[in-house]
This record gives structure tokens, sequence and C-alpha cells, in this order.
């Protein structure tokens, strides 16, 4: 095969596809099931291995073989500059997501983690996007293509595309899963322990000394009472 100089970014968090090649959307646009062929094929497998770079190659309909190289990551908060409870979900737990780029042909060796690292910019916007509401998310953005040069040549503050994120508007029944969707398994999951809130009883010997305290007293009320009384 001829070797690819462009890559298309792609994302997939919880099975949803967030971030796909550009011309896969125009196909996606008449085709329903492209969107099902790229979740079930960009997919890690189980059990995953984290920063582990996997590639594959696969066919989809009417538009000819593409390569994928893609890894399992976590969703950290430092990824995305917020709060480690933000990018969890609902029950609390660590998310994943898929990242990596598509070629049309294969790219003779040349993407590794360097590569994904450098191209993760352009994907991060669609990532914040999700997290803010996971549930109304609409249809995946489109990616533009890159050059494996510009990326690897860019610096690290420059490698974020200036307009890489265009929503497909015609396309708006994006799957939630689709056959092969890969979800965290449970035994994986992570839950974040509660944390306590501050003491504001006393502690235990100081309420004892004020009980016994406070039973003295009463005795001596209590004679001294009586002497008057009496």
């Amino acid at each position: 095969m001829t070797e690819s100089r462009e890559v298309w970014p792609v994302l997939i968090v919880n099975g949803r596809l967030l971030v796909a090649p550009d011309f896969l959307m125009d196909q996606a646009a008449s085709d329903a099931s492209i969107n099902g062929i790229l979740i079930r094929e960009i997919n890690p497998g189980k059990p995953p291995v984290a920063e582990t770079v996997r590639t594959r190659t696969f066919r989809v309909p009417r538009v000819g073989d593409l390569t994928a190289y893609f890894r399992f990551n976590p969703v950290t908060g430092e990824l995305v500059e917020r709060p480690t409870e933000f990018v969890r979900d609902e029950a609390t737990r660590i998310q994943h997501m898929i990242e990596g780029v598509v070629t049309r042909t294969a790219a003779a060796g040349e993407i590794g983690s360097e590569l994904i690292d450098a191209s993760r910019s352009h994907i991060l916007h669609a990532l914040k996007e999700y997290l803010n509401d996971p549930s109304s998310w609409p249809a995946a953005e489109r990616s533009s293509p890159i050059l494996i040069s510009d990326i690897i040549a860019a610096p690290a503050g420059e490698r974020g595309p200036k307009q890489n994120h265009e929503r497909d508007a015609e396309h708006t029944d994006e799957p939630t899963a689709g056959p092969g969707a890969y979800h965290l398994p449970d035994d994986t999951s992570v839950a974040v322990e509660p944390q306590p809130g501050p003491n504001i009883w006393p502690p235990v010997h100081i309420v004892a000394i004020l009980l016994v305290v406070g039973a003295i007293v009463g005795i001596i009320l209590w004679e001294l009472l009586h002497r008057i009384l009496g």
C-alpha cells in the first residue's frame, strides 16, 4: 500500500462516537451503519491494555480500506482541566476513551504514542463538550485531515487546529452504542470514597468529665437545699 501523509483524529467514549473523519461523516449522512463500523473496529477488546497503540485495517462500504491507530486511556481531570469528580460517570467510576487517528492507507509504521499525543488537542474540544452534558450529545464532530509532518513539527502549544471541530448538523441520530461497543468492566471501576464532614461533637473524654462535674454539683445543691429546708 502507498504511504499516507494525512490522518484524521477519532475519539470514542463509552461506546459513543465523538469525533470522526469528515469524509466518513459525509458518508454517514446517508448510511447510518458507518458509525457502528467505526465503534466496532476501533475497539481495544477485552481486557484492554491502557496506553498500548493498536493498529487495525478495515473496510467501509463505498469508502474503501481504512487503517486506525488507537489506544485506550482513562479520562483524567488533568486532561480536561477539571476536578476529578467532574470526569467520573454517574456511578463515580473512572471513564475511559479510545483516541487515535484514521488513515486512508497504511502509514508505514509511523503512527505511535508520540503522534497520538501530539494530535490529542484536536479531540479535546469534543471530549470537554461531552463531559459537560453526556446525555445531550447529538452527533459526532467532524475532524479535518492533518499532515503527519505538521503534527510532529508543531510546538506543543500550537498543535490544535484553527477550524477542526465542525458539527455534523444533518446527522443527528448518533447511536449511543453500536455492535462491539466497549464498556469498562465493573471490576475495573473505581468508586469515590465519601469524604467525612467536620466533627461538631466534643471528644468522649470531655463529655465524661462534664457529666461527672454535673453530678457533683447536683449533689452539693441537693445537700444545701436539704439543710435550708430541714
